[in-house]
């Protein structure tokens, strides 16, 4: 509110008479209102931009830890034998874990784990996801940042 004062005191807002006139002319009261007006504007967007940066770094430094991500889904699978297997035989067959990756072409891999290993994988394809999510967050934030640099180019050559 301290600006705002002083915003008031230097547009002669402050000093508008009970009959609501300034005592200076119209139209330089007007011009010196729009050109503080254009100051706050210019000011509050480098504030934004200021805070969009120590937004993206504080979202990239979480970014710090990414090495044991996991790209992919977890399924479970359950696998018969042809012959000789008296569980498969009753319809019961093997329970199995199995991380599938796919990859561009039409291409896939599938890993089969142990499930000891399930809970590990879990946690993986969970941090990348939140990876991705924070990648995402901070390309938005650079998008708009371009976006500022360029209404603020265009500004200055009107």
């Amino acid at each position: 509110m301290h600006g705002h004062t002083e915003w008031r005191k230097r547009t002669g807002l402050a000093a508008l008479t009970a009959s609501g006139l300034s005592s200076r002319t119209p139209n330089i009261f007007m011009q010196e209102c729009i050109d503080d007006i254009r100051f706050f504007v210019v000011s509050s967007i480098k504030m934004t931009r200021k805070g969009m940066a120590q937004k993206r770094d504080k979202l990239a430094a979480t970014l710090a830890g990414c090495g044991d991500v996991l790209r992919g889904s977890l399924l479970e699978r359950t696998t018969f034998h042809n012959g000789g297997c008296t569980k498969c035989a009753r319809g019961e067959g093997h329970p199995q874990w199995v991380l599938n990756v796919n990859y561009p072409g039409a291409k896939n891999r599938q890993l089969s784990l142990l499930p000891e290993q399930v809970p590990q994988v879990r946690k993986a394809l969970e941090r990348y996801r939140q990876a991705k999510e924070t990648l995402e967050a901070i390309s938005e934030l650079n998008q708009y940042v371009l976006r500022l640099d360029r209404d603020e180019s265009k500004e200055r050559e009107a």
